[in-house]
C-alpha cells in the first residue's frame, strides 16, 4: 500500500511541475524577454501581456507553494518521497523542453491579439530590421540553442529545485523530530508511571512485611485463654467461638495452669 501511495504522488509531482511550476519558468524567462524584444520592432501592448503573465505567474506560484507545503506537512514519508522524486524527475525531463523555439507557438497563440505581426513583417520585408537584429531574434527566440536565456533558466530552475528539496528535507526532518520528541515524552511518562507504581509496590511490600512481623510476634508470644477452660489457644481456633477470653503471653498462661489446645497448638 505504501509503494502504491508513493507511485501515485510521484505522478502528482510530475503533473504539478509540468503543468504548473514550468509555466512560471516559461513566463519569466521566455515570454517576458520575447515581449521586450518584439516591442523594439513592432507595436506590442506590453501592459496587457505583462498583466496576463503576472496573473499566470502569481496563480501558478501560489498553487505550487500550497501543494509543496501540503505535501511536506502531511507527515506521511511515502507521499513526501514520491512527490519529491516526481517533481525532480519532471524538472530534468523538462530541460530539453525549455527552448524558446518549442514555445513560440504557445506564446503567439496566447498573446497574438496584443502584437502587430503585420508591422513586424512589413519592416522585415522593407529591410528596416537589420541582419544583426534578425540574427539576435533568431538566436534568442527561434533557434534550437537559445543562448543566455537557456543558461539563466537552467541556473534559476536548479536553484528552485534545490530550494524545494531543501524545504522538503527540512519538513521531513521536522516531522520525524516531532515524532521523536513525542515518543520521548511518551516514554518518559511511561517511565515515570512505572517508577511511581514500583514505589507504591515497595511501600505495600514494606507494610506487608511489618504486618507479617507483627503477626509472627503475636503468634509466637501471645495466646488466648478462655474463662471457663484450662487450655490456651491461637487465633482462629474453633473453641473460641462464643466464649469469653483473655490474652496472655505463653509463660503467663502456663504459670496460671493453662495447657496447649490439642487442635490449634500443634
Amino acid at each position: 500500500m505504501n509503494y502504491i501511495l508513493a507511485i501515485v504522488f510521484f505522478l502528482i509531482g510530475l503533473f504539478i511541475y509540468s503543468y504548473v511550476t514550468l509555466q512560471v519558468i516559461l513566463c519569466l524567462f521566455f515570454s517576458i524577454p520575447l515581449t521586450n524584444e518584439l516591442a523594439k520592432h513592432c507595436t506590442v501592448n506590453k501592459g496587457a501581456i505583462f498583466r496576463r503573465i503576472g496573473s499566470s505567474v502569481a496563480f501558478c506560484s501560489i498553487v505550487t507553494a500550497l501543494i509543496i507545503y501540503a505535501m511536506y506537512d502531511c507527515k506521511i514519508p511515502y507521499m513526501q518521497i514520491g512527490f519529491t522524486l516526481g517533481f525532480s524527475t519532471a524538472f530534468f525531463m523538462s530541460l530539453k523542453k525549455i527552448r524558446c523555439a518549442d514555445n513560440m507557438d504557445d506564446y503567439m497563440r496566447n498573446y497574438c491579439l496584443y502584437i502587430d505581426g503585420d508591422e513586424y513583417k512589413r519592416k522585415f520585408d522593407n529591410g528596416e530590421i537589420s541582419d544583426e537584429e534578425e540574427a539576435k531574434i533568431n538566436r534568442l527566440f527561434g533557434g534550437k540553442n537559445p543562448g543566455y536565456i537557456r543558461t539563466r533558466t537552467f541556473v534559476i530552475v536548479i536553484v528552485i529545485i534545490l530550494a524545494v528539496v531543501c524545504i522538503g528535507g527540512w519538513y521531513v526532518y521536522r516531522t520525524y523530530e516531532s515524532k521523536l520528541d513525542e515518543t520521548k515524552k511518551l516514554l518518559q511518562t511511561e517511565t515515570d508511571n512505572y517508577m511511581e507504581t514500583l514505589s507504591e509496590k515497595n511501600t505495600i511490600l514494606n507494610e506487608k512485611q511489618k504486618m507479617q512481623e507483627e503477626l509472627n510476634f503475636w503468634d509466637s508470644y501471645a495466646v488466648i485463654c478462655t474463662k471457663e477452660g484450662k487450655k490456651y489457644h491461637h487465633y482462629g481456633c474453633g473453641h473460641l467461638e462464643g466464649r469469653n477470653f483473655y490474652i496472655y503471653n505463653i509463660d503467663n498462661a502456663i504459670g496460671q495452669g493453662y495447657t496447649p489446645c490439642l487442635d490449634c497448638c500443634k
